[in-house]
């Protein structure tokens, strides 16, 4: 009997982790700080939840722990518009470019920039619709540009 109750009493400590994803994760780094996942997982749920700034906290050590992963970048760049810090948002698009040509990252810095009257921006948003990413293809439709062939 009391291996059982031993049992329950772990496993009802072990769900209070699961209450939210705050916990979660919190949880997930205070036992592995020095892994990438749990701080853009992290990231990713206050950038959901509305929470930017802490978002960008968890973003930066994501980054620090993988700076080649290009995605970092996108996320955090979209948190940094919710903020409308247009300029770090720019700046991490550009990054994520320059990692490895992310497809997202181009329609998005194109969309700022041609939204603030840059018009060969257009260009970047075309690149990512070639590309594949369909959000891309309807901001040129959006913007009453001609949408180009796709590659496969």
């Amino acid at each position: 009997m009391p291996l059982v109750f031993i049992l329950f009493l772990s496993a009802h400590v072990r769900n209070s982790v699961w209450q939210n994803d705050i916990i979660l994760w919190n949880d997930v780094i205070n036992k592995s700080e020095a892994k990438f996942r749990p701080h853009l997982n992290l990231g990713q749920f206050y950038l959901e939840s509305g929470r930017f700034r802490e978002a960008i906290q968890q973003f930066n050590k994501a980054e620090k722990l993988r700076p080649d992963y290009s995605d970092v970048y996108v996320i955090r760049g979209l948190a940094y518009l919710e903020l409308n810090e247009t300029d770090l948002a720019i700046k991490d698009f550009t990054s994520a470019i320059d990692i490895d040509d992310n497809k997202i990252a181009y329609n998005n810095r194109g969309y700022i920039l041609y939204r603030m009257g840059v018009s060969d921006a257009i260009q970047d948003i075309k690149r990512s619709c070639e590309d594949g990413y369909q959000i891309a293809c309807e901001n040129l439709i959006l913007f009453g540009k001609t949408v180009p062939e796709q590659s496969e």
